[in-house]
């Protein structure tokens, strides 16, 4: 035994492929799928509203609620490491050109939509600590405030691991704001696209420099906007799994397992 550590490796999760793969999660869309597969009306399969055979019991609704709200949790996830593939995946069509679709308006479109969903991924985890807990809170009476504080949740170590992800995410929330309420996203190297991009639409304007000048700035800023989400969307993975962890032993009891 000499030379083998005796500390164990804890498993890392570091994007949406890895962490579906959580216990938490495998458990809780092993069992949601048995129940629905039981109890769903086969008829309304694809509808919004799902239609059961029976009423569900105290127990099959606990799990299902649970699991919708980790699968819109993972759609989010899925959908901000796409935002990613967005910014190196720019093919303008015909059609797309004449709606005045360029690499600037491309790019402005994929960073906010990345930035917007940012706050919907921490309202998803907020919601689904409550359905684990089992509050049954309307979603636009949920909070940080309303989690953290509540007292159920403060005997646990939840708040704990609930606070790294919102800081995780804090350089987004006044962008998130601006965009939402007051204008669109501002950024002097996303500006200096805009410019050269407007002065090259210019169908009177011929110059091989600017447009080399444009590719390369494009190519500089996709690169650092590439790392940055990808950091991010790390960062959050990690600390989503560690909640997870807590979650797991909070649903374990709930769900009598």
């Amino acid at each position: 035994m000499s030379g083998i550590s005796n500390q164990i490796i804890m498993k890392t999760y570091n994007d949406y492929s890895e962490l579906v793969k959580h216990p938490f999660a495998q458990n809780i869309f092993e069992k949601a799928r048995a129940i629905l597969h039981e109890i769903r009306d086969p008829k309304t399969g694809f509808k919004i509203d799902t239609e059961y055979k029976r009423t569900p019991t105290e127990y099959e609704y606990y799990l299902i609620g649970v699991g919708q709200s980790l699968a819109h949790l993972f759609s989010i996830i899925q959908q901000m490491e796409h935002t990613i593939l967005y910014f190196s995946a720019f093919s303008p069509t015909k059609r797309m050109d004449e709606a005045g679709i360029n690499r600037h308006s491309h790019l402005l479109w994929a960073i906010e939509n990345y930035i917007i969903r940012t706050k919907s991924f921490y309202d998803r985890l907020l919601i689904l600590i409550d359905r684990v807990f089992d509050f049954q809170n309307e979603g636009i009476y949920i909070s940080h405030s309303s989690i953290v504080s509540n007292k159920h949740i403060k005997l646990t170590d939840i708040p704990g691991k609930v606070r790294p992800i919102k800081k995780a995410l804090k350089k987004y929330y006044n962008d998130r704001n601006t965009i939402i309420h007051e204008q669109t996203y501002l950024d002097e190297e996303l500006r200096k696209i805009e410019g050269l991009t407007l002065i090259l639409d210019n169908d009177e304007i011929e110059n091989d420099d600017l447009k080399e000048e444009l590719q390369f700035y494009t190519r500089k800023y996709v690169k650092k906007k590439t790392q940055e989400f990808s950091r991010t969307n790390i960062k959050l993975c990690q600390l989503t799994s560690e909640l997870f962890e807590s979650l797991y032993n909070i649903y374990k009891n709930k769900s009598n397992l």
